[in-house]
């Protein structure tokens, strides 16, 4: 039985892994990131990685609580929790599929978001990141890997220590930017509209499944931030989960786009992202 499964999503680079960690360490939790290879599975070939409620399958059903409880090894007595970013383009799909679970909306300041997305695709020799593909790859189960046949070009670059034209979660229409628009403007754009996509659907959901939690007040104030997340998601003797909260945090990186960004990168950005930012309370 797969009881509350938890799902932290985001825009990439929003914090999520930062949350992935801390409640892993609580007793209960069973933490698996980056398994976009068992939510896409009969959607693979899509153009873009929205999934609504009607792409539930019962063949679909059938083959993500196996990959669940059999591949992952998540019985009654531990909460599943996945990190997988581009769920934030499938809250539908993963409420049809689960009507009680609990769906974490990491949201940070889209211009941070591009500062840490550019920064890796700028040093893309960097053999952790490297180390990372070979790790994803590894723990996917072989009959599922021809699902990546799709994204052959993207992993290949990253092997080979190639920049990137695109990464992460793929609204409608991302095929266009690359066409029309700067990679600056690609990643506000990315930000812009696969936040605008989470907050619509989960907005829809009960509150007791959807919860949207700003990634500066997690790290700012962890005791606060973390507390409010562990409490909606019914976890309790979550002690040890808030201490690595606490000391894992760094508020220095809620700012650092301030001194990395040019002036005049951000006012190409501005008309692309500053409409949601003023949505969710950000001073531009």
């Amino acid at each position: 039985m797969i009881n509350k499964p938890i799902f932290i999503v985001g825009v990439p680079h929003s914090g999520t892994s930062w949350l992935g960690r801390v409640l892993a360490k609580h007793p209960k939790v069973i933490d698996r990131s980056e398994t976009n290879y068992v939510w896409m599975w009969g959607n693979a070939w899509k153009s873009n990685d929205v999934l609504l409620s009607d792409d539930v399958t019962s063949e679909i059903r059938k083959h993500i609580e196996h990959r669940i409880t059999q591949h992952f090894r998540v019985d009654s007595e531990h909460r599943y929790c996945d990190k997988t970013p581009r769920n934030c383009l499938r809250i539908p799909f993963i409420y049809e599929l689960f009507p009680d679970a609990k769906i974490v909306f990491v949201i940070r300041d889209g211009r941070a978001v591009l500062r840490s997305i550019q920064r890796q695709n700028v040093n893309p020799t960097n053999q952790v990141m490297k180390k990372e593909v070979l790790y994803r790859l590894q723990n996917v189960p072989w009959e599922d890997l021809y699902m990546y046949l799709p994204r052959v070009k993207w992993i290949a670059r990253r092997l080979m220590g190639k920049p990137l034209d695109y990464w992460g979660a793929r609204p409608p229409g991302w095929q266009e930017w690359l066409e029309r628009y700067s990679h600056s403007i690609v990643i506000a754009k990315q930000w812009a509209e696969s936040t605008r996509i989470a907050r619509r659907e989960g907005n829809k959901l009960p509150s007791d499944n959807y919860l949207e939690v700003r990634y500066e007040d997690l790290v700012n104030n962890p005791a606060t931030g973390v507390d409010k997340v562990m409490r909606f998601l019914e976890l309790d003797g979550y002690s040890s989960v808030l201490d690595y909260a606490s000391q894992s945090a760094d508020p220095e990186r809620v700012e650092r786009w301030r001194t990395s960004l040019q002036d005049d990168l951000i006012s190409e950005v501005k008309p692309f992202i500053e409409p949601v930012l003023s949505e969710l309370g950000y001073a531009w």
